[in-house]
């Protein structure tokens, strides 16, 4: 990819045929990077209308697929995918010529877990790309509440939440109150996005799409900047 930067696209297609066609008309004029999926649309057990968008991502599961991702040329990590979470790494370049790895991620953290967010298999993520200094964008459908991304009111799982990401190098990058979900009955901030230090100084523009994207989610937008993706 040429340019000085990569855009990137975080949406939850909510098992959507008309959502997919939406952010695959984008993807063709934005000409997106890098695309963090929640919840894509499953037919038959396969992930369908995003096909000539570039590489599908996601776990070999026999469980419901609810993460995955797109790019022409990466690397899946299995030993930290499953079916509400899908790694992959890949090779980017900075503007002072150095090659680095970076982590992209996805994560659908169900409403309906018993279990406070987040899961084992994201602890141990975080974990490998401390010790290895690696790059890491984390799109996440969080399903928890908390006024630090943008909602008015505080539940146990985005307080459980925010208690992890603050006992990490991980940032928030969301940015203002404009809610990512929005149906006929309320408007949320529910989605966020995560990223390590040297992530965080990488992003710009990160943003709220004001176009409609589908039926509930909202397409959530940002540049890497000055850096390109190594084919």
């Amino acid at each position: 990819m040429t340019g000085s930067g990569i855009h990137c696209t975080q949406i939850n297609l909510h098992h959507s045929k008309n959502a997919s066609a939406v952010l695959a008309r984008s993807i063709a004029v934005m000409h997106t990077g890098i695309e963090i999926i929640q919840r894509p649309w499953i037919v038959k057990g396969a992930i369908k209308g995003l096909g000539s968008c570039g590489k599908l991502y996601n776990a070999d599961t026999t469980h419901e697929i609810r993460a995955c991702t797109i790019r022409t040329d990466a690397t899946l990590l299995p030993q930290f995918s499953c079916g509400g979470l899908v790694e992959i790494q890949l090779k980017i370049k900075q503007a002072n010529g150095i090659d680095s790895d970076m982590i992209v991620g996805s994560l659908y953290l169900p409403c309906d877990s018993t279990d406070l967010p987040p899961q084992e298999k994201v602890k141990r993520l975080v974990t490998h790309v401390k010790d290895r200094r690696l790059e890491l964008l984390l799109g996440c459908d969080a399903k928890s509440h908390h006024e630090v991304w943008g909602r008015i009111d505080i539940n146990s799982r985005g307080e459980s939440l925010l208690d992890f990401i603050m006992g990490t190098e991980m940032h928030i990058l969301n940015t203002g109150t404009e809610p990512t979900f929005l149906s006929s009955r309320r408007e949320e901030v529910i989605d966020i996005t995560n990223g390590m230090q040297s992530v965080t100084n990488l992003v710009r523009d990160w943003r709220v799409s004001s176009e409609l994207s589908g039926p509930d989610h909202r397409q959530i937008c940002c540049t890497l900047h000055q850096i390109q993706l190594k084919e």
